[in-house]
């Protein structure tokens, strides 16, 4: 928990701010900070043309009110393409007996608290290696610089992140999986 929140000082140390890298928007425009940050995370995923999966799992399970409320969150969003590269493991997850597991697994990709890709890189500088955070699912998640890339991890799944977009209530990092809890 001491690492987490070295994560979260290091992101108000170093002011959030969204770094583009390409990613766009629904309508095509470029992913930034001044389109986002006037909605919260779960009005700016809809604005998100890469993150329809995920908005559309957050509102089916009833986590995207969360979303929306005051305060701090930073969610790792996985892409359409991350969802896709599930194939039925998806499909079973989106089935109404399966909600609980999917609420689960949501849960494990919101974090408490406003951090950046530049923020935890700084925070992994600062300790000089990983940095580890915990869910709102009460999971763990590590976040290491790899020298190309930063990932993060739950113990059974790595992504990378990706884009980072600030939003008026947190932030929200791309992850180019979903990070899957272990079997």
């Amino acid at each position: 928990m001491r690492a987490g929140r070295m994560a979260v000082a290091a992101a108000a140390a170093f002011g959030l701010t969204a770094c583009g890298d390409g990613k766009s928007t629904a309508d095509g425009e470029p992913l930034t900070a001044a389109r986002l940050q006037n909605g919260t995370i779960a009005a700016s995923l809809a604005e998100i043309g890469d993150l329809r999966t995920l908005s559309a799992a957050l509102a089916d399970t009833q986590l995207a009110p969360v979303l929306d409320r005051k305060g701090d969150y930073t969610l790792l969003a996985p892409t359409d393409a991350a969802f896709t590269a599930l194939g039925k493991k998806f499909d079973e997850l989106r089935s109404p007996k399966a909600r609980p597991l999917m609420i689960a697994l949501l849960r494990g990709h919101i974090l408490p608290g406003q951090v950046t890709t530049e923020s935890i890189k700084a925070a992994i500088a600062r300790k000089k290696g990983p940095v580890r955070m915990q869910t709102m699912g009460g999971t763990t998640v590590t976040f290491t610089d790899t020298g190309k890339a930063i990932t993060v991890g739950n113990g059974a799944t790595t992504a990378t992140l990706g884009a980072t977009a600030t939003a008026s209530n947190g932030a929200i990092l791309t992850i180019d999986k979903v990070l899957l809890p272990k079997a």
